[in-house]
């Protein structure tokens, strides 16, 4: 069975989100070779936008802290009140690095373990057509039109999922439609990906 994800399939397992545990699963049928795992190159870079900007959102929220809590230890009632805000500061500082941190290793591990669909010309131009047929934004087109390009070299007989967490653009009647016209079961949980995965070995 060929497992098509996307750059939430990256963030659940880097961050260690909910689902955290089927992307896992995921990843070890991948590496045993029980799956194939495949994800569009374009979602290399995506997990990194997104960290970049959660780094930004905590580094804003330190400094408004640190700028509080200085304001806050000039009063007499409160002049214990950095020592005890210190932990709550590191905690963001250090999670920016070590975030960081696990995003490379997840991204070096998926290298390794899945196939990437590369970004060509051809994928970007579909893309744009997809932009106004259905309608995506740009990364999620190119995420679209990465996969169709991939299903189109596909042979038929395979067994073909794609799951993704975005129900906000892909749980589209049209996508739907298009994914079924390719033999391509269309799931939105990660959970409900290896439950389905495991139901058909």
């Amino acid at each position: 069975m060929i497992v098509y994800a996307e750059s939430n399939f990256t963030l659940e397992l880097a961050f260690l989100r909910p689902q955290s545990d089927s992307c896992e699963a995921l990843a070890r049928l991948a590496e045993s070779g029980a799956i194939q795992l495949v994800i569009p190159a374009f979602c290399g870079g995506e997990p990194y936008e997104s960290m970049v900007r959660r780094s930004k959102d905590r580094k804003s929220v330190r400094d408004q802290l640190t700028a509080e809590i200085s304001e806050l230890s000039r009063s007499a009632p409160y002049s214990n009140i950095t020592q005890t805000a210190q932990t709550i500061i590191a905690i963001l500082s250090r999670s920016v690095i070590e975030e960081k941190s696990r995003l490379d290793d997840t991204l070096l591990r998926l290298t390794k373990l899945a196939r990437m669909i590369p970004l060509t010309s051809d994928v970007l131009a579909a893309s744009l057509t997809y932009q106004t047929q259905f309608p995506l934004s740009p990364q999620d087109a190119i995420v679209l039109a990465s996969i169709t390009a991939d299903l189109e070299s596909v042979e038929p007989g395979l067994e073909k999922l794609f799951v993704t967490q975005n129900t906000s653009d892909f749980l589209n009647p049209d996508i739907l439609e298009l994914m079924s016209a390719y033999g391509c079961k269309l799931l939105f949980r990660f959970d409900n990906a290896i439950g389905y995965v495991k139901s058909r070995g």
